[in-house]
């Protein structure tokens, strides 16, 4: 019986990357953790965790003029379709047929927009028109100004009679009570009177009125009338009104409002684009989001303002708050608990995160108290503001940061979750371009100006600094200028007009494609390949720690044998293993196609009977010799090919001493 030898040799040693985590572009690479890497690319955790490469990308249409916003609808009877607003145009894609079905709107900003779905409509702001979407027989698109609740400001306008013993009875105007406030989206009013059958002078609460209709309610009905005149009463300073008979009082009793005055009111007749000029919105409310808080207004930069309940579109004229200081901007806001945190840009002297609450008054009403926070980090991005899970994230230009807290005067109330790749995002361009979403459980900060997309792992976490950082992962050819998440589905839109969508429905081995463009008359339209051509290969790589293996004073040696990667298997696979040491630059040592037959996949140039789903373990055979420190490359970028490690084994020799 053959016995397996023992290696005698104590300087034979071995060293095993498993247990991977994320990239650490911070910490140099000689002092990382062995399950990082200093250079990974196009990288993804697996539902195992283990390092795969990323699944590409397709796109579904290409559209006149920069994407600004993909706004995701959802109307009573109706197949779900997105929103595109691009260029100076809205228009609607079809999700089930792919197709634009009309163009819904021109003059659109030329600037980011958001949305939000309220009562069957969606609501856009893009900074210049607040604009509602519904579906009539089609998509229409109308300004929210147009069809804006007309509030009743006066009720019980009335005359108090007075006797003074002797039959006398004198009249004593009693001004309308305050009822609702103005809308800011319009300047009509109504106010209501109560007629008595004597007097025909009324007064509105405003002056230089125009009226536009009155009614008066007599048998049991309400009644135009067109019997009145309309002067300014300069005495009074408010808009006259003279009936040419004097109305009756209301059939039911005395007191009793039975005169309904609409009318438009001049004052501040511009008071609609103090809304129309917001680009960022977000619910909110106690406990349940029934109000809508909107901000980005350049002329009013810190102030937002709040939505009556349960209708968007009715604007209270006093129904804002200034936060902050008057000299940085609201960027945005973020739901944490049962409070909304209200991020501002970055202020070398005032708070930049403060904290609104909701309060219920005694007489049922809510107040929205607004708590200022500490000094701490602001926001550099608009777009980039998501939840990863619980976990409140905005990105500053020192890092992404999450808001830890519901008390804002807490020291930690931010704290730092991107430390792993704070290096290389502190050098990113264009930082106020960057927009964020969160996807499967990932949080995705993508740089439309380089292409570049960093991604954060809800499911991996380290402690610390008595806190938490997640695992990053470090993408490319990501061209994302908005994104759009919705039942698990992953779209974006680009600078030069095209909707994107990532291929993870797809099955086949394409999928691991960037770029692909749609076959206009496929062949077979049930058949994946059909459907799609062209596309970009992805390269995808994983650089092990700069490795000393232990020791910095004496020098090491690979051996021949000994040295192996596991890799996923996959239909189509490939790597190459290359070196790098104080001797060696990125040096080739093996490469090798790995592939698990498949009819439906079958490549003729690279065709390989292995129909075994199992680890493919791929060996070195080649040694290096005397280095101080080393690092492994393991990479591929073959067409429609993906990649996978699940771990690498190496057995060394310590040397010498260094000289």
């Amino acid at each position: 019986m053959n016995k397996i030898p023992i290696i005698s040799d104590a300087k034979l040693r071995s060293k095993a990357y498993a247990y991977f985590r994320g990239c650490d572009f911070t910490t140099d690479p000689a002092e990382i953790d062995d399950s990082r890497s200093p250079d990974s690319l196009n990288m993804i955790a697996d539902d195992a965790g283990f390092p795969q490469k990323r699944v590409g990308w397709r796109i579904l249409n290409t559209f006149l003029g920069q994407i600004h916003g993909l706004h995701y609808a959802h109307f009573s009877g109706q197949s779900p379709v997105i929103i595109v607003h691009h260029g100076t145009k809205l228009s609607a894609y079809d999700i089930s047929s792919a197709a634009v079905t009309q163009i819904l709107a021109s003059g659109m900003a030329e600037n980011r927009s958001q949305s939000f779905m309220h009562g069957g409509y969606l609501y856009i702001l893009d900074g210049a028109t607040f604009r509602r979407i519904t579906y009539s027989s089609g998509y229409v698109s109308t300004l929210v100004a147009n069809d804006a609740k007309v509030p009743t400001t006066g009720i019980a306008g009335h005359y108090e009679a007075e006797d003074d013993g002797n039959g006398n009875i004198t009249y004593t105007w009693k001004p309308c009570t305050t009822y609702e406030e103005p809308n800011l989206l319009t300047n009509h009013q109504i106010n209501e009177f109560a007629g008595d059958g004597t007097n025909k002078v009324f007064w509105l609460t405003e002056r230089e009125c125009t009226v536009t209709k009155i009614q008066i309610y007599s048998g049991g009905q309400w009644t135009v009338t067109s019997a009145y005149s309309v002067t300014e009463d300069t005495t009074v300073g408010k808009t006259k009104i003279t009936f040419t008979n004097a109305p009756a009082a209301h059939p039911d009793g005395a007191g009793i409002d039975n005169i309904r005055v609409e009318f438009t009111s001049t004052e501040n007749p511009q008071q609609k684009n103090l809304i129309n000029k917001c680009c960022i919105c977000a619910p909110f409310g106690y406990f349940n989001d029934n109000r809508i808080f909107v901000t980005g207004n350049p002329d009013k930069k810190n102030r937002d303002w709040a939505s009556a309940v349960d209708d968007p579109t009715y604007w209270e004229k006093n129904q804002w708050t200034d936060v902050g200081s008057d000299h940085t901007a609201i960027q945005g806001y973020l739901h944490y608990g049962d409070v909304l945190a209200i991020i501002k840009e970055d202020d070398n002297q005032d708070a930049e995160i403060y904290i609104r609450s909701a309060v219920v008054q005694d007489d049922n009403s809510v107040l929205f108290p607004v708590q200022q926070g500490v000094k701490g980090v602001g926001a550099i991005s608009r777009e980039a503001f998501a939840s990863l899970r619980d976990d409140a994230l905005f990105y500053a230009k020192e890092g992404v940061f999450a808001v830890a807290g519901t008390d804002a005067s807490q020291q930690r109330t931010v704290q730092n979750r991107s430390f792993f790749v704070d290096n290389r995002l502190r050098e990113e361009p264009s930082k106020s371009k960057s927009v964020g979403t969160v996807w499967n459980n990932r949080y995705l900060l993508a740089f439309p100006d380089t292409g570049h997309c960093y991604v954060a792992d809800a499911r991996m976490q380290s402690a610390m600094n008595e806190s938490f950082v997640y695992e990053w992962f470090y993408w490319t050819n990501i061209p994302a200028n908005v994104f759009l998440e919705f039942d698990g589905v992953l779209m974006f839109g680009t600078t030069d007009g095209k909707l994107c969508r990532f291929n993870d429905d797809l099955g086949s081995m394409i999928k691991y494609t960037d770029a692909l463009e749609r076959v206009e008359n496929p062949v077979d339209p049930s058949i994946e390949r059909e459907c799609w051509t062209g596309g970009v290969p992805i390269k995808a790589k994983w650089v092990t720690k700069a490795d000393t293996f232990g020791t910095i004073s004496r020098m090491k040696e690979l051996t021949k044998r000994g040295c192996t990667v596991m890799l996923k298997p996959y239909v189509k696979s490939s790597v190459d293993i290359r070196v790098t040491t104080n001797n060696l630059g990125n040096e080739l040592l093996t490469s090798k196609l790995l592939n698990v037959f498949d009819f439906f996949e079958l490549d003729f140039g690279r065709i390989d009977f292995n129909a075994m789903s199992t680890p493919q373990v791929v060996p070195f055979n080649h040694k290096v010799k005397k280095f101080q420190q080393l690092q492994l490359s393991l990479e591929s970028s073959g067409a429609e090919e993906c990649f996978g490690i699940y771990g690498i084994q190496l057995q060394y020799i310590i040397g010498n001493y260094v000289k």
